[in-house]
C-alpha cells in the first residue's frame, strides 16, 4: 500500500541474514533468479528472489522449517556467491534478505546507528542504468564514438530492455502483475497465460500496474 508519507511507498527493512536451508527450498521451484545489472554484480551479488508476503518455506518433506524469514509483506533475498548451490561458509554468511515494510512500521535507520554485531554500515546501491545510459548519449554526441563506447551503449541497451519490456513479445512494456508477485508481461501476453513463465505458478489473478 502506498505510504502517507513522504518517505514514498516501497520501503525496506535492515538487512537480515539468510539461510542456506531457505534458498535450496526455493531453488527447487526456480524461484531465484541471476542478477545481470553489473553495478549489482560488482558489489558482489549474483542471484535475488522475490518472497511473497508472508510465504512459509517447506523442507524436502513438505514440513516448514523451524526458522522463517520474516516477510509479511514480502521482500527481497540477495545471494553473495555466483554458485547457488556449493558455497563456503564465508560466502553463505553474506547472503541477506531485505523485508518491505509499511506505513509505520517503516523507520529510517539514524546515521550513527551500527549494524548488529558492530559491522559497519554497508550501502547496498543500485546505479542507475538510465542515468548512464543518458550520459553515454551525450559523450557519444560530443565525440565520434569508440567501438567500446558503443559496445556499453548497446549493453545498457539491452539491459534495460530485458527490465522493460514483456519477455512475451518483447515489443511492450510490462505492465500486469500476476498473483504471484511477478511482473513480467505485457496485458495482452498475460491474459493469454495461465502459469507464470517465471516461477510456474498457476496464474489465478491478473492486475494493471503503472509505473
Amino acid at each position: 500500500m502506498p505510504s502517507g508519507t513522504d518517505a514514498g511507498g516501497l520501503q525496506f527493512g535492515k538487512p537480515t541474514a539468510w539461510r542456506a536451508e531457505w534458498s535450496a527450498a526455493l531453488m527447487r521451484h526456480g524461484r531465484f533468479q541471476r542478477i545481470t545489472i553489473a553495478p549489482l554484480n560488482a558489489l558482489g551479488a549474483h542471484h535475488f528472489c522475490w518472497l511473497r508476503p508472508g510465504e512459509v518455506l517447506l523442507d524436502a518433506g513438505g514440513r516448514p522449517f523451524a526458522q522463517q524469514p520474516h516477510v509479511p509483506h514480502g521482500g527481497f533475498a540477495y545471494l553473495f556467491h555466483d554458485d547457488v548451490f556449493d558455497a563456503s561458509a564465508d560466502e553463505l554468511n553474506l547472503d541477506r534478505y531485505f523485508a518491505c515494510t509499511s506505513g509505520d512500521e517503516y523507520v529510517p535507520a539514524d546515521e550513527g546507528d551500527d549494524l548488529e554485531e558492530g559491522s559497519a554500515r554497508r550501502t547496498f546501491a543500485l546505479v542507475s542504468g538510465l542515468q548512464e545510459l543518458q550520459a553515454l548519449h551525450e559523450a557519444a554526441a560530443a565525440a565520434p564514438p569508440s567501438a567500446a563506447l558503443q559496445e556499453q551503449v548497446a549493453r545498457l541497451q539491452a539491459e534495460l530492455q530485458q527490465v522493460t519490456k514483456c519477455i512475451a513479445c518483447t515489443e511492450s512494456d510490462k505492465d500486469t502483475i500476476l498473483n504471484c508477485g511477478h511482473m513480467c508481461m505485457c496485458a495482452a501476453c498475460a491474459a493469454r497465460v495461465t502459469t507464470c513463465p517465471i516461477c510456474r505458478a498457476p496464474v489465478r489473478e491478473r492486475r494493471r500496474a503503472f509505473q
